[in-house]
């Protein structure tokens, strides 16, 4: 329960949590009960001097107070009746001192990781390990969807400071039209939204999950204001469903670049975006390295990619077919 997430917004993500591991959305009476134990988790752990975790919710689920009772016009047992579900959720997801084999268990179990810098220049969420179709990616992809639009786009400028750090400049005096200009404090001229990449390797897993492909349609409509590049990297597209939330992630698409694949492959992939029917029989024909680009309405049936030596490094992938002592990506 990372303060970085706070107030409404934690307690929402903490009901999502619960909700997604019980199958089901929680009753106005379990959502009052859930409420309370997160205030009273807070407290717990606040008065041990640490950060309260989702064990600490159960806790709180399991053992609510009188007063909390009393101003709920309930009696502690039924208060106590109203949570119990909900702690028994957190303890399957999270498991326990005695029981470590929770869906959840190493990932949101416990308070976030000292050597975690959430504020670093680059952030990589590695969900290779989690079953694509089971609860824990279904949940941690609620917890990062809430991570991103809290946390890594919240408005900053390139100099780091926020909005309301900088001076208002009237531009327009009949309209008293403003914008952001210089921060006097950083030395900063001029509000400049800072700018972010979003890189999804092996997109499939992500526009495979309905929720996560609707909050990264949610990003592309509002990609300018946010100062955001989206890229998803796929290895076929038949790798994703044809759902609606991912068939307007696809369509917002403004640059699309396809390497060579084989005839079904490229037939579908030219059906599925809308492609001119002669771009398939191309797919196929692209040698290594060159790619078939669209930018906006305009069609680039043959760009290069370059790498420089130290990128031919990290781009080979074949190491665990080779012998690394025979075979280098230069010799390719």
């Amino acid at each position: 329960m990372d303060p970085a997430i706070a107030g409404k917004r934690q307690v929402e993500l903490v009901r999502t949590i619960v909700e997604l591991g019980l199958g089901k959305a929680l009753d106005e009476f379990a959502g009052s009960a859930l409420r309370i134990a997160i205030r009273r988790a807070h407290q717990r752990a606040g008065d041990l001097g640490r950060t309260p975790v989702l064990a600490d919710v159960a806790a709180a689920l399991r053992s609510p107070e009188e007063s909390d009772a009393t101003a709920k016009q309930r009696t502690r047992d039924e208060l106590l009746g109203d949570g119990l579900e909900a702690s028994y959720v957190l303890d399957r997801l999270c498991g326990s001192e005695q029981d470590a084999t929770g869906d959840l268990t190493g990932m949101l179990d416990g308070p976030t990781s000292l050597g975690v810098d959430l504020d670093a220049d680059m952030i990589v969420f590695d969900l290779t390990k989690v079953p694509s179709g089971g609860v824990a990616m279904t949940i941690l992809v609620a917890v990062i969807s809430v991570f991103l639009e809290e946390v890594w786009l919240r408005p900053l400028c390139e100099c780091g400071t926020e909005p309301g750090q900088h001076d208002r400049v009237v531009v327009d005096a009949n309209s008293e039209a403003w914008e952001l200009g210089p921060n006097p404090e950083s030395g900063c001229r001029r509000y400049t939204q800072r700018k972010r990449i979003l890189v999804c390797e092996e997109a499939w897993h992500i526009l495979g999950t309905p929720q996560l492909a609707s909050l990264l349609e949610k990003f592309l409509k509002f990609a300018r204001g946010y100062g955001l590049s989206c890229i998803f990297i796929v290895h076929h597209l038949s790798d994703i469903d044809d759902s609606p939330e991912t068939q307007a992630a696809l369509k917002m698409a403004d640059t699309i670049v396809i390497y060579s694949q084989k005839k079904a492959e490229a037939e579908a992939t030219v059906t599925r975006l809308g492609l001119p029917a002669w771009t398939a029989e191309h797919i196929m024909r692209l040698r290594r390295g060159i790619a078939l680009w669209k930018v906006g309405e305009v069609i680039y049936p043959g760009v290069q990619h370059l790498l420089v030596e130290a990128e031919q490094h990290l781009c080979f992938s074949s190491g665990s077919m080779t012998d690394l002592t025979s075979t280098s990506p230069d010799a390719e």
